[in-house]
This record gives C-alpha cells, structure tokens and sequence, in this order.
C-alpha cells in the first residue's frame, strides 16, 4: 500500500496528511476545554456563551490552518512565499482560501468539543451534587446521634430513677407522674431518632415533660415562664433541640451554684425567620467559652448540618442573665409520612 498512490500523491503521503489533521484536531480539544471550563464564564447565560464560542471559531480555524500547513507542508508553503512576488498575493490566495473551507468544518468539531464537554461537567456537577447530598445526611446522622447520646446521659437517667426510687415508698403517685414522663421522653427520642426536622409543637410537648422531671428534682429551684407566638409551631426545628438547651441552662445556675435559676423562654418572628429565645438567670460568673459545652456545639452542628448559613445560634451574657438565641428559616414539614422533610415558605 505504501508503494501505491492516492491522488497522484504516494500513500505515505496520504497518511501522513491525515494523521497530522488529526494529530491537530486533537491539539485543539485542551483548549476548547480549558475555554468552556473557564470560571470567568460560569455564571454567563446560555446565549451569552453561544456568542463566546461563536466569536471564537474564527480564530481557532486560523490556529488549526497554520498549524495543519506547519505539519502537513513543513516546506512547500515556504516555497509558495516564495514564488509569489508579494506576500499579500500569497495571502489572499491561500489563506483565504483554505480559510473558506476549513471553516465550516473546524466550526463543526469545535461544536462537537463544546458540547462532549459541556455533557461530561454537567455529568460531573450532577455526581458531586449527589455525593455532597449523602455526606449531607451522614453529618446529619452523625450529628443526632451524638446529640442523642448527650441527651441520654447516664446521670441523667440515673439520677432520675433515683428520684423516682425514693418518691415510691413516700409518694407512689408522684413517683407514677415522673415515670410517665420519663416514658413520655423516651418515646419521644425513638419515635424521633431518625428525624431531622420536627413541628416546634412536638419539640414544646417534650420540653413539659422535661421541664416537669426537673421540677421535681429541684423543687421550687425552677421558674419557667414562656411567651410563644403560636402561629409559628407549625414550623420546622431540628429534632431534639429544645432540651440540649434547657439542660445547659439549669447546669450553669442549679449544678454549679446550687440557686434558683429563672427561665423565661420566647417565640417570635424577625423578618422571614422565627427566633427561639431562653434567658437564663445567673447565680454567679459564667466563661462564656465554658458555657459553650457539648450541647450548644451540638446544636451548632446540627444546625450547620440542616439548614448551613440560613440559621444561627448565638450566646451572651450580660449582667446576671444568659441569653440563648436561635434563628431559624421558615420551614414546614412536608405531608408525605416523614417528618425530616421540609419546604421553605417564601
């Protein structure tokens, strides 16, 4: 094959023409690449970025003219300058010529790249999307466990049966009330463990039964005052975020300072979020940077986990009282059987 002739050419030079075309075309794919993955272009539209590779065909046909004549004739466009008597003559002959033909041709490869291109990104934005939504709901369940098992302390539950332990022989009715609510919390926590997201009303019906152990073990200790909008339980909160909050609370006043604490708890509106509010009284000085102990951090990460910069958790201390505020999207829980599930109200 290599002795016969194709085009009046021999054979080798046939093939040797056709492999640095595509030796070229394939010189030109890095670059259409690189120009449509540019972050420049990201956020342009779809026209706009149609009129980019459209005004730049042109330009690229002429890369590929040279560099197709460099590979191709290595010396016999060299000899055509120099036959011609002037170089302009050569120009508008030859280049302007193969210009013409090329141009359609290049300008269709170029297509094809971009949009071979475009497909692979897309392919690719889509599998980061889904492997970013199921590190999501890991850091999601890993942060509900650990705010589970913060919860669930032993001393909690331990000092608790105590309490109930002692009130059996003196008071059995009383030691009944605090053992249903234990059992109310329990439920509570299984019924919810593999939730994200819950109605504020179902976080509130917990905090009684918290609230009423606690009263039970410090006895006149606890002062509970609460002032909620109640159009805004029908919104969305993390599962299990109230008590974390609570028990932080009564440990930096009753646990460390053996005093009264006095609880005054708030729901209200700001702007297109709700914001839960606990003041706490103080008995003595508080670290701000002690304060901020396993629950708040877990609250904080749950949050982040759930619904990233849309809400927030801040702390201060000023004077004798502790304030805890969290600011919360405008969530309710989609009507399909599962309470993790939430739309956004605009």
């Amino acid at each position: 094959f290599t002795e016969g002739r194709v085009g009046g050419n021999p054979a080798w030079v046939f093939i040797y023409m056709e492999m640095s075309a595509a030796y070229v075309g394939g010189l030109l794919f890095p670059l259409a690449k690189s120009f449509v993955c540019h972050r420049y272009f990201q956020s342009w539209s779809l026209p706009a970025n149609m009129a980019r590779h459209l005004m730049i065909t042109p330009f690229i046909t002429l890369l590929v003219m040279l560099l197709t004549m460099l590979f191709r004739y290595p010396l016999s466009w060299f000899h055509e300058i120099w036959i011609y008597s002037h170089f302009d003559e050569w120009l508008s002959t030859r280049i302007v010529r193969d210009f013409i033909f090329e141009w359609p041709r290049v300008s269709l490869v170029y297509a094809g790249m971009v949009i071979a291109v475009t497909l692979q990104q897309r392919q690719l934005a889509l599998q980061q999307s889904k492997l970013a939504e199921l590190e999501l709901k890991a850091e999601v369940a890993q942060a509900r466990i650990i705010n589970l098992k913060s919860q669930l302390q032993p001393h909690f539950l331990f000092n608790t049966l105590n309490m109930i332990a002692d009130y059996i022989q003196l008071q059995p009715k009383v030691a009944e009330q605090i053992l249903q609510d234990v059992s109310d919390l329990l439920r509570y926590y299984l019924k919810h463990s593999e939730s994200s997201l819950v109605p504020l009303k179902d976080e509130l019906k917990m905090t009684v039964h918290y609230l009423k152990i606690m009263q039970r073990r410090f006895p006149e200790q606890i002062i509970w005052r609460q002032d909620i909008d109640e159009s805004l339980v029908q919104y969305s909160v993390p599962a299990m975020l109230l008590q974390p909050l609570l028990e932080n609370a009564i440990y930096h006043t009753i646990h460390q300072y053996q005093g009264k604490v006095q609880l005054d708890f708030k729901v209200y509106r700001e702007q297109n979020n709700f914001v839960i509010e606990l003041t706490n009284s103080l008995c003595g000085p508080v670290d701000t940077n002690e304060n901020t102990g396993i629950g708040l951090s877990n609250i904080k990460r749950q949050l982040e986990c759930i619904f990233k910069d849309d809400a927030k958790l801040s702390l201060t201390v000023d004077g004798n009282f502790a304030v805890a505020k969290i600011v919360l999207p405008m969530t309710k829980p989609r009507q399909t059987g599962e309470a993790h599930h939430a739309t956004i109200d605009s």
